[in-house]
């Protein structure tokens, strides 16, 4: 949903024409090597992992990941009681890496142009059939170190980023409420 909207407004322009949009990735272990290092990835639901990498045959890669999730209780009558309503909150990041010389754009105004188009609340008509109630979004800080962004994400992979490389991150929560007798998992 949040790719859908930045490729439909900012990123529409033909200096993202060689952009990759990935969905929610996870790091995973690499192990079997002298030194522990982390790689990220977009895994689907039978384990398959198709790996996200500085790949310079794109001039923007964006992919999200999410941090960690919580369930603050929200007690649906005056009488403290809990209620039907459940609400998630989803700390997550955007990661962001541009070729600057392709892309002609600094970090902070690719950071802007992501900030402009991004949802801030997702529209009835698609999260009704999710069974949500209300879906909100907030941004909150931005990495614009591309060393600390990095570090975070690949840590223990050495890479040189040189002065044309736009790494940044974007910081985010989602909060959707729910009935939970509505809930179901699903595929």
């Amino acid at each position: 949903m949040i790719n859908a909207e930045l490729v439909a407004d900012e990123f529409a322009s033909n200096r993202f024409q060689a952009a990759k949009f990935s969905g929610i990735a996870e790091r995973i272990k690499i192990t079997g090597e002298e030194i522990e290092r982390y790689e990220v990835a977009v895994i689907d639901n039978d384990g398959e992992a198709e790996t996200v990498c500085i790949d310079d045959t794109y001039s923007l890669q964006v992919y999200h990941r999410v941090d960690s999730i919580s369930y603050p209780y929200v007690p649906d009558n005056d009488y403290g009681k809990p209620g039907h309503t459940m609400t998630e909150e989803a700390n997550m990041r955007m990661i962001i890496f541009g070729d600057r010389s392709r892309l002609k754009v600094r970090p902070e105004n690719l950071v802007a142009a992501a900030v402009v188009d991004f949802p801030k609340e997702i529209a009835p008509v698609v999260i009704t059939p999710l069974q949500l109630n209300s879906c909100i979004i907030e941004i909150g800080d931005i990495d614009t170190d591309p060393y600390n962004v990095w570090d975070k994400e690949f840590t223990g992979s050495k890479m040189e980023l040189d002065t044309n490389t736009c790494l940044c991150e974007i910081r985010y929560k989602i909060i959707t409420t729910y009935n939970k007798n509505c809930f179901q998992i699903c595929n």
